[in-house]
């Protein structure tokens, strides 16, 4: 009899810790001003990405001699570059050798046996050789 009266009194313990204090309040946020497409305050615009675009030699706004020969030495020395070059050319001989496979082939061969004929075999001629080249 004591364990519903038990369980009773903790679940009511466990609710009541769960309250939210009656002084609550929500805080007010203010708006934001609004917006509009013409822009915000007129000073906005929409965006026109260019990430696409060549951009050329972009390092010679800086004027710097060094940084010109550094950009160059990356261009003719990048093994990134290079690598992903032999990668692109690789693939494109073996799409060239599969591709290959779709063709007709033309072969040429030779053999060349030497047989013997059975003494055993039914009707076989008494005055026959009993060897044979197959070429």
């Amino acid at each position: 009899m004591r364990l519903p009266i038990v369980g009773a009194l903790l679940g009511t313990l466990t609710l009541y810790g769960c309250k939210v204090g009656p002084n609550y309040k929500a805080p007010t946020v203010p708006a934001p001003p609004a917006y509009t497409e013409s822009g915000h305050n007129g000073n906005w615009s929409s965006a026109t990405p260019a990430d696409g675009v060549d951009r050329g030699n972009w390092w010679t706004i800086y004027q710097d001699k060094e940084l010109d020969e550094l950009e160059q030495r990356c261009t003719t020395a990048n093994q990134s570059i290079a690598a992903g070059l032999h990668a692109y050319e690789q693939a494109h001989d073996l799409v060239r050798e599969n591709k290959s496979s779709l063709y007709p082939t033309v072969s040429i061969g030779a053999s060349g046996s030497r047989n013997r004929i059975s003494n055993n075999r039914p009707l076989r001629p008494t005055n026959a050789s009993q060897y044979y080249w197959d070429f």
